[in-house]
């Protein structure tokens, strides 16, 4: 088997904050560049809810991102949630 290393890339992502304007700021950046992003509240769904989420609209689907995840905007333009662990793993600011 071989062994891989990923491919250095630059992307945009925003670290939501929990709060309904933290939301506001992610999902009006989402929609200036061609993504959705729908914010919930507690209890909204028809289960029940501890905290707010937002509804991202991905390549593969729509995932859930919580307080302090990362949304993503990739390399095509793509959005998608990372949770915070990963994301300090992955990336680094951009020099």
């Amino acid at each position: 088997m071989e062994k891989f290393n990923s491919k250095v890339v630059q992307i945009e992502a925003a670290q939501w904050d929990g709060t309904v304007e933290g939301a506001t700021e992610v999902i009006n950046w989402a929609l200036d560049n061609g993504g959705t992003i729908r914010f919930r509240d507690k209890g909204e769904d028809d289960y029940d809810l501890h905290q707010p989420f937002l509804h991202v609209d991905t390549l593969e689907g729509t995932m859930r991102a919580q307080k302090s995840d990362w949304i993503i905007k990739g390399t095509e333009g793509e959005f998608y949630p990372c949770k915070d662990s990963v994301f300090q793993r992955k990336y680094e600011v951009a020099r």
